[in-house]
């Protein structure tokens, strides 16, 4: 038997464009009936390309040791003055630290620094997260700044201590 795919593209040479896709749909039907999963006949221009958006990069969860406050300053993050916190181990902060950690999904929780302690909570899809050595004081949205800076002036964090140049 002669090469059925020469045979064909014969056939199609002098044909318009409906019989060339009516043709095209009956082979990739036989493709998916052939391998058993279903194939779809798509532009090229469409094969990976932006069509489905990327997810980006994963959010993370990541804290701060407050140490001081601007209460001066406009109650943003930026008010906030301390170092980075190792969120995944707290045991590298001392005892009753206050800590702001960021919880992707969930929000700002501030609390202090406790050994032996959990805080757990649960995610909008019902999964469980915690945060070890930690004790929760209160839950604020992303970006609450004000509130948590409020908060904090209640739990008695100093205001910064401001460097004279002169």
């Amino acid at each position: 038997m002669a090469d059925v795919s020469k045979v064909i593209a014969k056939l199609l040479g002098g044909v318009d464009e409906k019989t060339i896709e009516k043709v095209a749909y009956v082979v990739v039907q036989a493709v998916s009936k052939l391998k058993e999963e279903p194939y779809v006949m798509i532009p090229k221009k469409d094969i990976g390309n932006g069509k489905v958006k990327s997810l980006g990069k994963k959010p993370r969860r990541w804290g701060k040791v407050i140490d001081s406050i601007d209460y001066t300053a406009k109650p943003t993050g930026y008010a906030l003055k301390g170092n980075w916190a190792n969120v995944y181990d707290l045991t590298k902060h001392p005892q009753d630290t206050v800590v702001m950690i960021n919880i992707p999904y969930i929000g700002l929780l501030l609390g202090k620094v406790v050994y032996h302690s959990t805080h757990t909570g649960k995610y909008a899809n019902g999964n469980q997260y915690e945060v070890k050595h930690f004790v929760a004081d209160q839950q604020f949205d992303d970006g609450q700044y004000a509130n948590v800076i409020t908060r904090c002036r209640q739990l008695g964090v100093p205001q910064e201590a401001k460097v004279s140049n002169g």
